[in-house]
């Protein structure tokens, strides 16, 4: 479980980052440029992920593990692949705008809201009270932090 939470805090901390630092290289390079690069990055490190898996699959987590393969592509595989695309495009761009806080807040507070819906729809998790409520604290956190102080 404490990997678990090291992995947790380190996709927090990666997507602050990844967004803030494809904005700071806004400075030199465009956005598509921008986009290729982080996606040539992550397709080499995916390789060399999926080539250690089948060649020593102890290594990695069984999640890593090959199953059937590309042959069993759907039409639907294609939507990851896409928000990925949008994440990595439209954060340096929404950072621009409000600045990296006020967009975390927001994005945190709508994933709260989809994780809902996707539990409770795909996963069969029941939507509680306290679930419910901690996603209208947040809500009301994007509100506080999108107040304007005089």
């Amino acid at each position: 479980m404490f990997w678990i939470l090291v992995m947790t805090v380190a996709i927090g901390v990666s997507t602050i980052l990844q967004g803030g630092l494809n904005r700071q290289m806004m400075n030199r390079w465009d956005l598509g440029l921008i986009v290729l690069f982080n996606g040539l990055v992550y397709a080499v490190i995916s390789l060399l992920c999926m080539v250690l898996a089948r060649i020593s699959p102890s290594l990695l987590p069984d999640i890593f593990h090959p199953r059937e393969g590309i042959a069993s592509c759907s039409w639907w595989y294609w939507i990851p692949a896409a928000c990925g695309f949008l994440i990595v495009a439209g954060m340096p761009v929404v950072i621009v705008k409000l600045g990296a806080f006020r967009m975390i807040v927001i994005v945190v507070a709508v994933q709260l809201v989809a994780s809902l819906i996707w539990d409770m729809v795909v996963e069969k998790t029941p939507m509680t009270f306290l679930r419910v409520a901690g996603a209208v604290l947040a809500f009301g956190g994007v509100i506080l932090a999108n107040l304007k102080t005089s």
